[in-house]
């Protein structure tokens, strides 16, 4: 069970209050020794996020910093256990991201495919987005505000299976519900690399794939890598779906579309369902490409635009910047306060 707990260090002084705090807050069993050791026994079954705040060791801290030790160690030894450490209280939210739920991280925008109507085409691709110090992101924003859905993507998200996988599993560990990746399917054509990502996806606690199936992604990436990737995700019980891109509208009867619906069918026929997809935007590649199929009033915008003033979603670039400023870690947390609409 993924637990959530707030430790304030300013009443960690002495032994006993110390031990009586962390006892109660991290639920521990009856038989806990406390103790330090006791307590780093405890903190290796820890599962769940540990906030801690008041964790300024500038000044006389007392029993406090030897408690600081043992969590510390316990974080770096515990895959289960994410901890954000706070010197003073926990940050208030931005007023313009006060329903803030989502978080995504643009892993790369290097891509095993040159699609077409790509929207990134163009973006460097000479970065990958830190998973280790993502992860630290992702703990932090939970710490302070309400995440209920991370995902990641790119470019081929995949290419950086390691560091994807570091980052579900912090939101896993942060509690963080919906843990989704969006593929094209294909980072690889060796057959165990691929089944060993599989199953990493599965360790790390990713429930959600979505699976980018269109004319425009099958007419660059071999199909039998990805079938094979979507039969592992099923084999190993991880909900997928396909997420095909339209062009113009899923109604409008245009030549991709059509090829389209033909791509769809083989893996329909994997038991795999349809998700709502999404509609090709003037961006990237599409402009380009595209350019005869868009115009007029009902011309598709960029679905990731949001309300400026109630920003709901935030987005990490592979460069480990948000807002243009650097959000790593906690300064995740930083990003989000000095923005402004």
């Amino acid at each position: 069970m993924v637990k959530r707990a707030i430790i304030d260090f300013n009443f960690l002084f002495e032994r006993e209050a110390a031990h009586d705090i962390l006892s109660e807050a991290l639920e521990f069993p009856g038989y806990y020794g406390r103790n330090l050791d006791a307590l780093y026994d405890c903190l290796n079954e820890y599962s769940g996020l540990i906030i801690i705040k008041n964790a300024d060791f500038s000044v006389d801290s007392g029993y406090a910093k030897f408690v600081a030790k043992v969590i510390s160690s316990a974080d770096e030894a515990n895959p289960n256990l994410s901890c954000a450490w706070f010197k003073g209280d926990i940050p208030q939210k931005n007023e313009y991201h006060k329903n803030l739920s989502r978080l995504e991280f643009v892993m790369t925008y290097a891509c095993t495919g040159n699609c077409r109507h790509c929207s990134e085409a163009g973006k460097d691709r000479g970065f990958k987005l830190d998973g280790e110090a993502a992860a630290k992101s992702a703990v932090y924003a939970s710490a302070v505000y309400d995440i209920e859905s991370v995902m990641a993507f790119g470019g081929e998200p995949l290419i950086f299976a390691k560091e994807v996988a570091k980052i579900m599993k912090a939101a896993k560990n942060s509690g963080v519900k919906l843990r989704q990746i969006i593929t094209n399917g294909f980072f690889s054509n060796d057959e165990e690399e691929i089944k060993k990502t599989a199953r990493l996806l599965k360790r790390c606690g990713v429930n959600g794939v979505l699976l980018s199936v269109d004319s425009f992604h099958q007419e660059v990436i071999p199909a039998g890598p990805v079938k094979l990737f979507a039969g592992e995700l099923i084999s190993l019980d991880i909900p997928i779906k396909l997420n095909p891109a339209w062009l113009v509208s899923k109604t409008d009867r245009n030549p991709y579309n059509l090829k389209t619906f033909e791509a769809l069918k083989d893996f329909k026929a994997m038991g795999i369902p349809e998700a709502s997809g999404n509609i090709v935007f003037k961006e990237g590649a599409a402009k380009e490409n595209l350019s005869e199929y868009f115009g007029g009033e009902s011309e598709p915008i960029n679905p990731y635009e949001q309300d400026p003033n109630d920003v709901r979603a935030v987005c990490l670039c592979p460069d480990g910047t948000l807002y243009g400023r650097p959000a790593l870690g906690e300064e995740i947390i930083e990003a989000i306060a000095e923005y402004k609409p």
